[in-house]
C-alpha cells in the first residue's frame, strides 16, 4: 500500500555517504511526490540547510567528515534549524550511535537495512508532527501581531483623545480672549482688560507649546534619533536646579519639598539637559498629585558602581493593576485626582527612555492613600568608577591613614 504524503510538497534532505542507498532512499521518497535533496557529507548538508531549511533530515551518522550526531547537534542549537525533524540512520547493532545521536536532539532513527515501508512511514509521522508544531507556531505568532496591532490601535486612540483634550483648553482661552479684543475695537479700551487678556494668552501660549515639545521629545527619544552628550555632572547641583525651577508649582499646592543629599559630591558623566527632564517630570509629578500640606523628598546616593535618585511623595498613590502601566506612552492612571490634573501622559515614558539611554533603569512604588517612590539606578562607567576609588585614596590620605592598597569588594564596575 502507497503512503500518501501531504498535499504540498515537502522537502527531504537525505544525507548518506553511500551514493547506492542514497539514491535508493531518494528514488523511493520521490515516488511518494516528496522533493528530494542530496548530500554525501556533513559539510555540504550544513551548507545545503544553511542555503534553505527542509522540511525534514534523513541522517547517517557515519560520515566522512563530520559524525551525524555532530551535525544534529549544531542544527538544534540554533533557533532557524533546532525545529526540523531529523531522523539518524545507524547500523543495525550500533546502539552507542543511536544513544548520542538521540542525545543531540535527533527526532528519531532507523537501523540499516530497513525496509522501504518502515522508512516512509517515520517520514510521514515526523512531517505531520512538524507541520502540526508549526502551525501552532504560526497561530501564536499571528495572535501576538493582532494583539500588537490592536493595542497600536488603542495607542492611537488614546493619543488622539487626549491631545484633542489638552490643545482644546488653550484654544479655547486664546479664542475667547480674541474674540474679547475684538468687540472692543471703537471703543475706549480698558487697560487691565487688554493687560489680563494678554496675560492669559501668553499662558495658553506657553501651555500649547509645552505640548509640541513634549510630544516631540517622546517622538525623538523613542525613535533614538536623540544623542546624549555627556559631562561630568553633580547631582546635588543638579537636582537644587530641578526643584528650584518648580517651587512655584510646590508653593501654589502648598506642599514642602525636602532635598536628601550626602554631605560629599555626587558626580559622574551624564547628559545633564536630558536628565533634568527627567527629574523634571518626576518632581513635577510628585507636587501635582500630592495633597495640600503634603511633603515630596528628593534625593540621591553615591553606591559606588551606580548613582541612585529618589522622588517620594505622600500625595494619592497608584492603584497596584495600574502599576506596571505608567510607564507606557499616553497612559494615564483612571483615578480621578489624577485625570483631573490633565497631562498628555508622556512624562513618564519620556522619563524611562531617558534614563534607559544612560544605562540605567526606573523603578516605582506606590500605596493607594499613601503616596509613591520612584527610584532611578544609574550605573557609572569603568573610568568614572575609577575616579570614586581616586578620591577616596585621597581622602584616605588626608585624614592621616595608610594609604595601602583600596579594598574595592562590592563595588560593580561596568566597562563601557
Amino acid at each position: 500500500m502507497a503512503i500518501q504524503p501531504a498535499a504540498r510538497v515537502q522537502d527531504i534532505l537525505v544525507v548518506e555517504d553511500d551514493e547506492v542507498l542514497r539514491e535508493l532512499i531518494a528514488l523511493q521518497l520521490g515516488n511518494q511526490g516528496y522533493k528530494v535533496r542530496q548530500a554525501g557529507t556533513g559539510n555540504a548538508a550544513l551548507r545545503q540547510v544553511a542555503d534553505k531549511p527542509p522540511d525534514l533530515i534523513l541522517l547517517d551518522v557515519n560520515l566522512p567528515d563530520l559524525a551525524g550526531w555532530e551535525i544534529c547537534a549544531r542544527l538544534k542549537a540554533e533557533a532557524r534549524t533546532q525545529v526540523i525533524p531529523i531522523i539518524i540512520l545507524t547500523a543495525l547493532d550500533s546502539t552507542r550511535d543511536r544513544w548520542r545521536g538521540l542525545e543531540a536532539g535527533a527526532d528519531d532513527y532507523l537501523a540499516k537495512p530497513f525496509q522501504p515501508q518502515e522508512l516512509l512511514i517515520r517520514v510521514r509521522s515526523l512531517l505531520r508532527m512538524y507541520h502540526l508544531y508549526r502551525s501552532q507556531i504560526e497561530a501564536e505568532q499571528l495572535r501576538i501581531r493582532l494583539e500588537a496591532q490592536q493595542d497600536a490601535d488603542r495607542l492611537k486612540e488614546s493619543f488622539v483623545a487626549i491631545v484633542s483634550h489638552e490643545l482644546r483648553t488653550p484654544l479655547t482661552v486664546l479664542k475667547g480672549y480674541l474674540g474679547l479684543l475684538g468687540g472692543l475695537r471703537g471703543q475706549p479700551s480698558s487697560v487691565k482688560v487688554l493687560e489680563g487678556s494678554l496675560n492669559d494668552m501668553s499662558g495658553a501660549l506657553s501651555q500649547l507649546e509645552s505640548l509640541i515639545q513634549e510630544l516631540l521629545d517622546y517622538s525623538r527619544l523613542s525613535a533614538g534619533v536623540l544623542t546624549l552628550r555627556r559631562r561630568p555632572l553633580e547631582f546635588r547641583e543638579l537636582i537644587r536646579g530641578v526643584v528650584s525651577g518648580l517651587a512655584w508649582a510646590a508653593d501654589e499646592k502648598g506642599v514642602c519639598v525636602e532635598l536628601d543629599f550626602p554631605r560629599r559630591e555626587v558626580r559622574m558623566r551624564a547628559d545633564p539637559e536630558r536628565l533634568s527632564q527627567a527629574l523634571h517630570h518626576l518632581v513635577e509629578n510628585a507636587i501635582k498629585f500630592s495633597r495640600p500640606g503634603g511633603r515630596v523628598v528628593v534625593g540621591c546616593r553615591d553606591r559606588g558602581s551606580r548613582i541612585l535618585i529618589r522622588v517620594q511623595d505622600e500625595g494619592v498613590g497608584i492603584p497596584p493593576e495600574e502599576l506596571q502601566r505608567i510607564f507606557d506612552p499616553f497612559y494615564q492612571a483612571s483615578d480621578y485626582m489624577t485625570r483631573k490634573e490633565g497631562g498628555v501622559g508622556l512624562g513618564l515614558a519620556t522619563t524611562r527612555h531617558i534614563v534607559a539611554d544612560h544605562g540605567g533603569d526606573i523603578r516605582a512604588r506606590s500605596r493607594p492613600g499613601e503616596g509613591s517612590t520612584f527610584l532611578i539606578r544609574l550605573p557609572r562607567s569603568y573610568s568614572d568608577a575609577r575616579e570614586v576609588l581616586t578620591r577616596l585614596r585621597r581622602r584616605t590620605v588626608e585624614a592621616g591613614h595608610s594609604e595601602g592598597p583600596l579594598s574595592t569588594e562590592g563595588l560593580e564596575v561596568e566597562k563601557e
